[in-house]
Formats: structure tokens, sequence, C-alpha cells
């Protein structure tokens, strides 16, 4: 898995973790909704202000979201 794929995949799993749509992290972390779901489908590749703006959104690190461990 690379690591857009492992930062996608971490995402969601905090996000449905805490009970969040894709919708609710759009607006808590000011990322457009259909960029914060290409991110999740390793689609896209966030810049660090963005993966910044979820982690501060999801109450988790920046390592968080590029652990292997989430998920």
């Amino acid at each position: 898995m690379d690591t857009l794929e492992v930062l996608g995949r971490n995402i969601k799993h905090y996000r449905t973790q805490l009970g969040m749509t894709q919708a609710e992290l759009a607006n808590q972390s000011g990322v457009n909704r259909s960029h914060l779901a290409g991110i999740e489908t390793g689609r896209l590749n966030p810049s660090v202000k963005t993966v910044e703006k979820l982690a501060r959104a999801l109450n988790v690190t920046v390592s968080n979201l590029f652990g292997e461990k989430a998920g």
C-alpha cells in the first residue's frame, strides 16, 4: 500500500471512528468535500497544510495519519 493510500485509509478510519461524514469533516477542516473524497481514496496528493487541517479537525497528529496501524 502506498503512502497516499495509507493516508486516505487513516483519514477515513479516524473520521468514521468519530461518527463524522465527509461533509462534516470538510466543514470543520476547511477542505472541500470532493477534495477530501479524493484524498480518502488515495487519488489526490494533499498539501502538508491540508493534512495539518485534517489532523487538527480529527484531533490526531499528522504522524497518526501517516502511520500503518490505524484502520
